[in-house]
């Protein structure tokens, strides 16, 4: 069952696919708090789960960290209930995490987690700290180059600007016209 709230918004809850990764075996995912448009149910975890539920096979989870606030982040009790799902019902298929800006938030999450996660969990999770790191990414995982200049612009547009949503598989789009 899709989340209702992202079928009409994808950056509702701001977990949205963007492309292939490791030679097109694995969907890659973005979340980015900052861009998240519904704040109020940010934290309940049946809408996470929704979306959680709806990924099918492989993929690879993109945690863009830049611009978040403190009203983007989320507690400690949340993190651990919803990391025991990831790990205990989605490892299986989940390849990587990789976190875009890491800050404070993110870092004190995991470490807080650090003792009750799975060694696997942990392990699957690579930090973006500078565009270096991002390329390596790209070369790691193989990633097509539409769905890093989806990524890089994405990155580069202010959280205060509205995403349209997802890039299309129409090959005569232009990225650029997933923005308004």
């Amino acid at each position: 069952m899709a989340c209702p709230k992202c079928a009409v918004n994808p950056f509702s809850h701001s977990f949205v696919p963007f492309g292939l990764a490791l030679s097109g075996e694995a969907t890659l995912y973005y979340t980015a708090p900052a861009r998240m448009t519904s704040r109020d149910d940010y934290s309940n975890l049946q809408c996470w789960t929704l979306h959680l539920d709806a990924v099918k096979g492989p993929w690879v989870w993109v945690i863009d960290c830049a611009n978040m606030e403190l009203h983007h982040s989320i507690t400690m009790q949340f993190a651990e209930v919803f990391a025991n799902i990831l790990a205990m019902e989605h490892s299986k298929h989940l390849r990587r995490i990789v976190v875009l800006n890491p800050n404070v938030w993110f870092y004190g999450i995991v470490h807080g987690l650090y003792r009750s996660l799975p060694a696997q969990l942990l392990d699957s999770i690579w930090y973006a700290r500078i565009d270096q790191d991002l390329n390596r990414m790209r070369k790691v995982l193989n990633i097509p180059s539409e769905a890093m200049e989806w990524l890089r612009i994405t990155r580069a547009v202010s959280p205060n600007r509205r995403l349209e949503g997802p890039p299309s598989h129409d090959s005569h789009r232009r990225v650029e016209d997933h923005f308004l």
